[in-house]
């Protein structure tokens, strides 16, 4: 008969008794142990020894990425090229980690860190007589849109409708044909018209953020 305990760090533990054996495995979640107990069972049933589980044996957190892929693999979805890239970061800063150690301070702490090393990374790209807000190729911004709409299997959305959309959203908070199109770099207002899609009730809601 298998028991289970949940322990302090969260993982679970599975202990089986049967015909006189007796053994025991910690996992991440009641599922795999609950899987791993009834194999055992079964083992122990066919006069086996108990072996155990690839799960119960990961020790490192790179381990577990392996298994994550594997297991994606398996299943004919192996990682698109985002996952797969945000899988090899995450195995080459954190990889040899222990799992008992990974817990959800020293987690918080890495995304920090790496928000802090991308800031840096792109203070670092920017030149000192760059003013753009977003210094970066317009091709190297449309390539990554393009990857990540496919990434996340969103169809017939553009780059270039986001710039509709924006343009849209000024008029929206009441600027006026002049501030919006220091905005798109348009140099002709007329072609602003094409980029407004504004609604009778947004006359008023604009009229009272000016009142207010």
């Amino acid at each position: 008969m298998a028991t289970y305990t949940k322990l302090s760090s969260g993982s679970w533990r599975v202990q089986v008794r049967r015909k006189g054996r007796y053994v025991s495995e910690t996992f991440l979640r009641r599922d795999n142990a609950r899987r791993w107990a009834t194999e055992t069972e079964r083992q122990v049933d066919r006069g086996e020894t108990p072996t155990k589980s690839r799960i119960a044996r990961l020790k490192t957190f790179g381990e577990l990425i392996d298994l994550h892929i594997d297991d994606m693999c398996d299943v004919g979805k192996s990682p698109r090229r985002s996952k797969a890239a945000a899988l090899d970061m995450l195995q080459r800063h954190l990889g040899k980690c222990n799992l008992a150690a990974l817990d959800r301070e020293r987690l918080i702490r890495f995304g920090r860190d790496r928000a802090a090393q991308g800031a840096e990374e792109r203070r670092t790209k920017r030149s000192n007589d760059d003013d753009r807000i977003f210094p970066f190729n317009h091709k190297s911004v449309g390539t990554a849109f393009r990857r990540g709409c496919g990434d996340l299997d969103i169809r017939d959305l553009h780059f270039h409708n986001l710039r509709h959309e924006g343009t849209s959203r000024l008029f929206e908070a009441g600027f006026t044909i002049e501030q919006v199109a220091l905005v798109p770099g348009h140099k002709d207002w007329k072609m602003l018209r094409r980029y407004t899609h504004l609604k009778p009730e947004m006359l008023h809601t604009i009229h009272a953020a000016k009142v207010a």
